[in-house]
């Protein structure tokens, strides 16, 4: 459905559904969907570098059958991942950030807005515990210190970091906040 002037592609209310589901998602730190998830086990044996290179492969993938089309219908896209999330686990791991982020660049678009939820270590994986499913590979505290150290480390006047210990609530207030500013920015 072509978007008019009027219509970017979602209502208020819908973006603030939208939104509210992001919220409820980054309260439990944004569980790996089960595909995800089967790939982290897959990948406990490969080096970083392949590692990467299938993260790089699916999102391309992701990129050119899903982001590109709705971008190119004037939609708004909200994903739970992007390549910072790359950048910042593959990066703990050993690999260069900058390197990775330039391997991304070259196909995905860099992205209007992005919410860092910076969280302790600790409290996370107290989190991830409490769900069913917590044997993802990249679970451990070490590991996750580092990542945690890389995503504060990102800085942009489009990158925004959230601290994810406050109540659901207070980070969908302030999600929300950031966003309807940028639509407000993007419709003067």
């Amino acid at each position: 459905k072509e978007a008019t002037p009027m219509r970017r592609g979602f209502t208020l209310i819908e973006l603030l559904v939208v939104i509210a589901i992001i919220a409820i998602l980054a309260a439990i730190l944004f569980p790996v969907f089960a595909k995800a998830r089967e790939k982290a086990r897959q990948a406990a044996s490969l080096s970083p570098e392949e590692e990467l290179r299938f993260f790089l492969l699916d999102r391309r993938e992701n990129v050119e059958r899903n982001l590109w089309p709705a971008l190119n219908q004037k939609k708004i896209v909200l994903l739970d991942r992007y390549y910072f999330s790359t950048m910042a686990y593959q990066g703990a791991r050993g690999l260069r950030v900058e390197e990775i982020k330039r391997r991304n660049e070259a196909f995905a678009p860099p992205p209007d807005l992005v919410f860092i939820l910076l969280i302790e270590p600790r409290e996370g994986l107290q989190r991830i515990k409490n769900r069913q499913r917590a044997e993802l590979l990249f679970e451990e505290e070490n590991y996750l210190k580092k990542v945690n150290r890389l995503y504060a480390s990102f800085k942009g006047k489009n990158i925004i970091q959230l601290d994810a210990s406050a109540s659901p609530e207070e980070v969908f207030t302030q999600i929300k906040t950031h966003v309807h500013n940028l639509l407000r920015q993007a419709a003067s």
